[in-house]
């Protein structure tokens, strides 16, 4: 039996103690000057790379195939890199909800040539795919383009722990982008073929 595409409204806030701890902690993020919170961001990147054994290990060998050949020293300098931008990247999104439409079109450089064709093809009532590689603050980038003129379609994996991604799909949404869930982390309770059916109706 096919299941129905559950989405994710970014207005509904998850809830308990530790995510009324992240909202907190959101709002004193948001007021750390860029050039601050970019190398604190990284610090903790640092951090994360030493400590967490598990996802390190599997950064290593993710990107030792994609990059591969190359050096053990060169790999393990791109992996601490990862872990770097990547809280780099959550520090930008934490700020994101609490930038004004003029701030975020300070800090983004957004190809208005590019986005003029997926506007040109809505209008013929034709739907677009947009897919990207995970290149600069890609975390923001829902919010960027929910204030475009057309409406996006997210389609997400909630990953473990899950009171913390739905956080973050929280965030990502903030501006109105709707999120639909395809499968949760380990693919045990199976893919949602419905959201597959929603995402093109």
């Amino acid at each position: 039996m096919q299941k129905s595409a559950p989405t994710h409204d970014a207005t509904s806030r998850p809830r308990g103690v530790r995510t009324r701890i992240l909202k907190v902690a959101r709002i004193f993020i948001a007021r750390i000057p860029p050039w601050l919170g970019q190398a604190l961001a990284a610090y903790l990147g640092e951090i994360i790379y030493r400590f967490a054994g598990k996802s390190r290990r599997a950064a290593i060998s993710n990107i030792g195939h994609a990059m591969a050949p190359i050096s053990r020293r060169r790999l393990k300098k791109a992996v601490r890199h990862v872990f770097h931008n990547v809280m780099r990247s959550y520090f930008e999104l934490s700020r994101g909800p609490s930038l004004s439409e003029a701030e975020l079109d300070r800090i983004i450089d957004f190809d208005f040539v590019g986005w003029q064709r997926v506007l040109d093809i809505t209008a013929q009532g034709r739907g677009v795919i947009i897919a990207s590689a995970h290149y600069g603050s890609f975390d923001i980038i829902s919010q960027v383009l929910a204030r475009r003129g057309v409406p996006i379609t997210v389609m997400v994996t909630r990953v473990t722990p899950e009171w913390l991604s739905d956080y973050v799909t929280d965030l990502r949404g903030a501006r109105g982008v709707k999120f639909i869930l395809v499968e949760e982390e380990g693919g045990s309770g199976g893919t949602n073929l419905g959201a597959l059916k929603e995402s093109i109706t």
